[in-house]
């Protein structure tokens, strides 16, 4: 038998009949219909996990004229939702859930054109469409209001052209290849980890054109976000997405934000760049190790995970080195994106998902273009890990529908009915939709500081939010509830509710020093939350279920560290209410404004807490 060759591959492949040109975007179609149908079956209120990302608000804040972002998300899963709305008239959060179906489709589709353009022929191509169909990670994305698959889709878009330009040399491919990846990084910035598929249209003797072609594609596939962003921030490339790295050192511990706080990335790579180097390269070595094998798989038992994983490693450098002129496209993408997130945050599935598909084409490019053991490989690889997708799917369909907090809502709705109960807060973002006049409390993280006193987590919270009932649910904060239901709970705290789905909480005092005490329920209102000029109000009203009789006297405090900052007592204007016109402004920045409370016994009993901004 004849050696392979080794000439440069640069000939696209072979023009087919009509029906095999149309065959992806008929099978992304199918599974766009299946997702969304699932969705509206299977998925009728918002999650906390990948719909914890606010673009369903944001989604309602546009459509109501007001902004639609914040500093850690981009504007394009917002803007092609609301394109959505306009187009067909449907809900906010039923056109982000069939915008995520659009996107599952599109990633289906794209990867079966990639398998091609590598040379796989039916059965790896097959094989290829059949594993992605049946990764349960990719359906249950495609069915939530997320930008997870929208981003993957445009990335694998990206590729996909850069492939077909390094081919066909042409210049609307780099074009086209600046503009979706402008449309990616608008939808996730860490789509930034596709950045080398520009290198593919890229050509000696060509490369000012280029690069200029590409750049301008980027400005136009950008400009929505930019625009956007712009408006809202001052800057089409604001963002705080590199507090991520501060996260992600701190075991995403959000108290590092603010203790010790940095000002920017430098500052915090300047001091702590060695240790998240260590961090990231020992996130990418689990991964090399197995990691990504147990996400390709769906949770597949090692050694399988492993070696199938360790298989898919080594079909993308197969590839590089076997269709040298393309391949090495998609081994720096699939490179630079893992490094990518192992740096800056944590390799879970949903996040890993832009890599499932770089590492099926180069599967399904080992089954028809390698030698007999590479193809006998390639294919049972593709077999086993279809297999084991198979085996995964109806469980991870069943916990998909158990995580929906109807269970939290139910209790949520008892806890406010309570006469001892002024505020309910819950662990569940969206709980205010469905229990009217609640409001939510961040969850403990996996930080240490937050896992030692749950409770007083809790007691922050409500210092915060004004609210004195808890509802927190292993649906929507699992930290949270085995911290809580493996601690005791203090004097002040009663239990209502405690079991394997729900902890009810109702704090009766709401102080410092632990002595036995009255209630006190206050009202904080500041405005503007924005300071531009003008006086600041403040007022603080006791709600009737509070001792009025004990209180001496009503302070804020403007607080440069928890507990710490200059303190303004607030003159009296009725029997209930305390407030001030206040004209001394301090210095620019974000404040926290805290009430406290001189009882005439000699103690204090800290109130809720608001934030401004001063501009």
């Amino acid at each position: 038998m004849a050696p392979p060759s080794t000439a440069p591959d640069l000939a696209p492949p072979p023009r087919t009949r009509n029906a095999a040109a149309w065959l992806p975007a008929l099978l992304g179609l199918l599974y766009t219909v299946l997702a969304a149908c699932l969705a509206f079956a299977l998925h009728p209120i918002v999650l906390n996990e990948a719909e914890s990302d606010n673009f369903l608000r944001g989604l309602e804040s546009l459509l109501r004229g007001g902004p639609c972002i914040d500093t850690y998300h981009p504007a394009h899963t917002v803007l092609f939702g609301a394109l959505v709305v306009k187009l067909t008239g449907c809900e906010p959060f039923a056109a982000l859930r069939l915008v995520a179906a659009v996107g599952g489709g599109a990633i289906v589709a794209i990867t079966l054109g990639l398998a091609r353009r590598f040379g796989a022929g039916a059965l790896g191509a097959g094989l290829a469409m059949l594993l992605l169909g049946l990764h349960p990670g990719l359906l249950l994305l495609s069915m939530q209001a997320s930008a997870d698959t929208l981003a993957t889709a445009l990335m694998l878009a990206t590729l996909l052209v850069a492939v077909r330009g390094r081919q066909s040399r042409r210049g609307r491919d780099a074009l086209l290849c600046g503009l979706l990846f402008g449309l990616a990084v608008g939808t996730r910035f860490s789509c930034l980890g596709f950045a080398p598929a520009l290198l593919g249209v890229l050509h000696r003797g060509q490369l000012l054109r280029g690069l200029l072609q590409a750049s301008a594609g980027f400005a136009v596939g950008y400009a929505p976000h930019g625009i956007v962003s712009t408006l809202q921030f001052g800057s089409p490339f604001f963002t705080d997405n590199w507090r991520n790295f501060v996260l992600k050192h701190g075991q995403f511990d959000a108290l590092l934000l603010v203790d010790p706080g940095y000002p920017n990335l430098f500052a915090f790579l300047r001091e702590h760049w060695l240790e998240s180097l260590q961090i990231g390269l020992a996130d990418v070595w689990l991964q090399v190790a197995g990691g990504f094998g147990e996400v390709l798989t769906s949770g597949a038992p090692a050694p399988w995970s492993t070696l199938i994983g360790a298989i898919a490693l080594g079909a993308i450098g197969w590839l590089a080195v076997r269709r040298r002129s393309i391949g090495w496209i998609l081994a720096l993408c699939f490179g630079s994106y893992l490094a990518l997130i192992c740096l800056s945050y944590s390799p879970i599935e949903r996040v890993l998902l832009p890599l499932l598909p770089p590492a099926t084409v180069a599967l399904a490019a080992m089954v028809h273009r390698g030698a007999w053991w590479s193809t006998a490989i390639g294919g049972l690889a593709l077999a086993a890990t279809c297999m084991s997708l198979a085996l995964h799917l109806p469980a991870r369909l069943e916990r998909f529908v158990d995580a929906h907090p109807f269970r939290e809502i139910e209790v949520a709705r008892d806890l406010v009915a309570r006469s001892d109960v002024e505020v309910a807060a819950a662990s569940y973002a969206y709980m205010a939709r469905h229990v009217p006049g609640t409001t939510y409390v961040y969850p403990i993280g996996p930080g240490p500081r937050r896992q030692a006193d749950p409770y007083g987590h809790l007691r922050d919270e409500l210092l915060r939010t004004g609210a004195n009932g808890f509802v927190i649910g292993r649906r929507t904060s699992a930290d949270t509830f085995r911290a809580l239901r493996g601690a005791t709970p203090p004097y002040d705290v009663h239990v209502v509710r405690a079991d394997d789905d729900v902890v009810a909480l109702v704090f009766l005092v709401a102080h410092d020093d632990g002595g036995a005490a009255g209630r006190w329920f206050l009202d904080l209102q500041v405005t503007p939350a924005q300071w531009h000029d003008g006086p600041l109000s403040l007022q603080v009203e006791l709600t009737p279920a509070s001792d009025v009789a004990a209180v001496e006297s009503v302070a804020v405090r403007f607080e440069v560290a928890p507990g710490k900052g200059p303190t303004l007592d607030l003159p009296r204007l009725d029997d209930r209410r305390w407030g001030i016109e206040w004209s001394s402004r301090p210095p620019p920045g974000r404040w926290t404004i805290g009430t406290r409370i001189r009882l005439r016994d000699g103690r204090y009993i800290r109130g809720p807490r608001r934030e401004i901004t001063v501009d």
